[in-house]
């Protein structure tokens, strides 16, 4: 299946991330490889036809030797997912410093590395995640070999104004190297104590069965900073129940773009909490959050509470009897409630808003029939 697909490509690869980096509506799949006889990372582009082309090098991101992932991320919420690239310092010669592009739109990145302040590492799990709550994403990397430790570092990414990316080292000042170096092989990211700072989890240890590589593992609290947030708790019914794909954009009363696409996991060796995150910075509140399920319905949540956790069920508009298809029934639940509503807040058949159920709402329950 692999061959007919066209994923036929050999390499030393360590972890792939998966995402729609052309918004063509279709998750492409990006691959890097670790090794240093010839072979680079692989973006398989999605042909829509259950085929993939590799278009790592027309793309700029081939670039070769120790990458330990690849990894789909928009840290600049422009709503084009650019490219982290976590390298492997491996050797003393070595000069491998992690990388980041930024995706230009039309299916070309640009490495934006230099001056940004990336670091170089013994990059092993990492992941990313908004930790210090300014509506941008950030990069927390575990590093360390089995033959030695070595501290973590916590990068704080911001769009420079000028096409790249700032990325501020932390990671002495956050705390997260206060109990010294580690052999960190993943980190799991979200907000377990619930206040609107995600906290970070690190899996810390060398090779199984060797008791001199156990290593304790770590949970870092975040003590946030009073950056205002919300959180979607999405449930799916026409998509995957655990919608898995979907995307969403928040926007603040400020204008400002908030940019989420829900993932499984997003490095090596992690997963993250299944929980949207909304920090919006010094922002006063959301205007409003849509949602693009993997079904393709979109949803509109207006003016949403904050510092809380919404839960929200997929909705297709006109699916009255909420079994996720429109049909006979529901055509049948309209009609019961045609007229004007006698209470607008509660009138479900009112599908346009306008607190009356007419040949608006037939229309727009007959668009999304099937």
């Amino acid at each position: 299946m692999s061959a007919d697909a066209g994923i036929i490509h050999a390499g030393t690869f360590r972890h792939c991330s998966a995402g729609d980096f052309n918004n063509d509506g279709w998750w492409d799949i990006a691959v890097g490889d670790f090794g240093n006889s010839g072979t680079s990372n692989v973006l398989y582009r999605n042909n829509q036809d259950g085929t993939f082309t590799n278009v790592a090098a027309s793309a700029g991101v081939d670039s070769p030797l120790r990458n330990f992932g690849m990894v789909l991320e928009d840290f600049d919420n422009d709503g084009w997912m650019d490219i982290f690239l976590p390298k492997y310092h491996y050797l003393p010669e070595d000069v491998n410093t992690s990388e980041l592009y930024r995706n230009n739109g039309d299916g070309t990145f640009t490495n934006v590395t230099p001056g940004s302040g990336m670091t170089t590492q013994t990059d092993m799990g990492h992941n990313t995640g908004d930790i210090d709550g300014d509506g941008y994403p950030d990069i927390f990397i575990g590093t360390g070999h089995p033959s030695f430790k070595s501290n973590d570092l916590l990068l704080l990414i911001t769009p420079n104004g000028a096409g790249g990316f700032i990325a501020n080292n932390v990671s002495q000042s956050s705390g997260i190297n206060a109990n010294g170096p580690t052999r960190c092989h993943g980190i799991a990211l979200g907000d377990y104590d619930l206040d609107g700072a995600i906290d970070i989890y690190t899996n810390n240890g060398g090779p199984p069965g060797q008791k001199i590589y156990i290593e304790e593992n770590y949970l870092w609290n975040n003590q946030g900073n009073g950056n205002n947030w919300t959180s979607l708790r999405l449930e799916g019914v026409v998509s995957n129940r655990s919608a898995i794909g979907a995307r969403a954009i928040a926007t603040t009363t400020a204008g400002r773009e908030v940019h989420r696409v829900l993932r499984a996991g997003n490095g090596f060796g992690n997963t993250s909490s299944p929980i949207m995150h909304f920090a919006i910075g010094s922002d006063k509140g959301i205007e409003n959050i849509e949602i693009t399920w993997p079904s393709g319905i979109v949803q509109l949540i207006t003016q949403p509470p904050m510092s809380q956790i919404i839960d929200v069920t997929e909705h297709l508009l006109g699916d009255l009897d909420g079994d996720g298809h429109i049909s006979t029934t529901d055509l049948l639940l309209l009609f019961g409630s045609w007229g004007p509503c006698r209470n607008c807040a509660s009138c479900d058949a009112d599908l346009n808003g306008d607190c009356n159920v007419n040949t608006v709402d037939l229309l727009i329950l007959f668009g999304n029939w099937g």
